[in-house]
């Protein structure tokens, strides 16, 4: 057999509209769990942790190895014992928009932005006639932040047939991952899993900056910010008197996931630690989606975008592909806005048409050619702190290329493999529509493949002015970082 023509075979279609044959939510997996062994298996019912159940990871596989370090970093065992006690930190401190309705437009008075106490409360009821009001076929939940309690909640309330979705999403959540992708089950008793998980930067300037307050069990912080005011070229000064510029790490998972077309879960982690989560007018914050601010019941997820009233979309599929249509465009405004700041700082510098006042540009150096001591020493703090800017500008630019190029690939893979088994039983009216969320997406990744064609135009500036350092005769020549 000729290997360099074999192609893929065929992925079998998923039923979309298969029956619903089962109750719409099984027993919360890691209760049943415990229950089962207090009952059947009393001498194993302490082998093993809260986290190790939730994972649920045999003992032969060796994702363990990597696993359960990562969630022990931020959803440890302690935490998932302390929430299932109850014992819980700032209950009453909204931490999740919760919004429940059925495939006949039935809504709960419930929904909105709740608390953590009546998160964990509404987590416990059974999704059937919940509260003797309307089925929750489709449930949407949405956590900005989400703290290790919202996580442990999160686990704790998962079904059996739930928990591969909700660890997929935690996982790739936590390890800051780029993944887009459908996972039709092949086992007819599982789920379907839509998911879309992409990492960004978001760049703010202030004189106080908003760092991520969520510790890590290793002392980090679990989104990182970095001070770029160095590219201003004042050393360590700010771009603007009494300002700071910041690059905050974000991270965008979402992930929907459910039995067919009727019976549906939608899941949203997004980071917004950086802007003032107490706006009611900022839609990424949940104070906009208190009763008192939302009279118009609009969605989380969509960061407001879209509604979520009696006739909001029903099919997990139009959903899925609206939320990130909004998703994407908020991140490529992100990105251009690192575009805009980035020339706007390194050409600046590069070009010298502003001089730093405390750090003289290349071509005054170059000029300054007396033979004193002292005249020579001080052309090589120059120089050397003119390799230190270009050496982490580049580190800088390097890190922003790479995550852009893996976000770009990863929404191109997807498309070609997975769109068709998506588009599956969908009638044309439905496909019309996905389709045109998914051109508007495309619309957001190619803005931030010019971000990214406009980035490494920068690197090669970068690499320009490095070799025009490298020539200065007062140190040896630079080599690249």
């Amino acid at each position: 057999m000729d290997r360099s023509t074999s192609s893929r075979p065929p992925r079998r279609q998923f039923d979309w509209n298969r029956p619903t044959a089962r109750y719409l939510e099984d027993p919360r997996f890691i209760e049943a769990v415990l229950l089962d062994r207090q009952d059947n298996n009393p001498e194993e019912s302490g082998n093993e942790t809260l986290l190790e159940i939730f994972l649920d990871i045999p003992d032969f596989c060796r994702s363990s190895d990597y696993e359960h370090p990562i969630f022990d970093q931020f959803l440890t065992t302690s935490v998932l014992e302390k929430v299932r006690d109850g014992g819980f930190e700032r209950p009453d401190n909204l931490s999740v928009w919760l919004h429940d309705t059925s495939h006949t437009s039935g809504l709960q008075l419930y929904n909105g932005a709740i608390s953590l106490s009546e998160f964990i409360r509404l987590s416990k009821i059974r999704r059937p006639s919940t509260g003797g009001v309307t089925d929750a076929n489709i449930r949407k939940i949405h956590i900005p932040n989400p703290s290790p309690e919202t996580l442990a909640v999160l686990a704790l309330s998962s079904s059996d047939i739930q928990i591969p979705a909700v660890k997929r999403l935690m996982l790739n959540y936590l390890t800051f991952d780029t993944a887009i992708g459908l996972r039709a089950p092949s086992n007819v008793a599982n789920d379907f899993i839509l998911e879309f998980h992409m990492p960004g930067y978001a760049w703010r300037s202030g004189q106080v900056p908003r760092e991520d307050s969520r510790p890590t069990t290793n002392n980090r912080r679990l989104r990182n910010s970095t001070d770029v005011s160095f590219l201003s070229g004042t050393g360590d000064g700010d771009p603007m008197p009494g300002l700071i510029d910041m690059l905050h790490e974000f991270h965008t998972s979402i992930c929907v996931t459910g039995w067919n077309v009727d019976n549906w879960t939608a899941v949203c982690l997004t980071d917004s630690f950086f802007d003032d989560n107490s706006d009611p007018n900022n839609g990424n914050t949940l104070h906009f989606y208190t009763k008192e601010n939302d009279q118009f019941m609009t969605d989380a997820m969509s960061s407001g975008r879209m509604l979520a009233d009696k006739v909001s979309v029903k099919d997990p599929r139009e959903y899925f592909f609206l939320v990130i249509k909004y998703r994407a465009e908020s991140m490529a405004r992100e990105w251009q806005k690192i575009r805009f700041k980035m020339c706007e700082r390194i050409g600046k510098y590069v070009s010298h048409s502003v001089a730093p006042t405390s750090l003289p540009t290349i071509k005054e150096t170059s000029t300054r050619r007396d033979s004193t001591l002292a005249t020579a020493q001080g052309e090589s703090k120059v120089v050397q702190r003119n390799e230190e800017w270009i050496k982490k500008t580049n580190r800088l630019l390097t890190q922003l290329t790479i995550m852009l190029e893996n976000n770009v690939r990863s929404w191109h893979e997807f498309y070609a493999q997975d769109i068709d088994q998506v588009i599956h039983q969908a009638d044309e009216q439905m496909a019309k529509r996905i389709h045109g969320s998914i051109t508007d997406i495309t619309d957001s990744i190619d803005e931030m493949k010019t971000v990214l064609r406009k980035l490494k135009e920068l690197r090669l500036r970068v690499d320009d002015l490095r070799q025009e350092v490298s020539l200065n005769p007062s140190v040896e020549c630079l080599s690249p970082d």
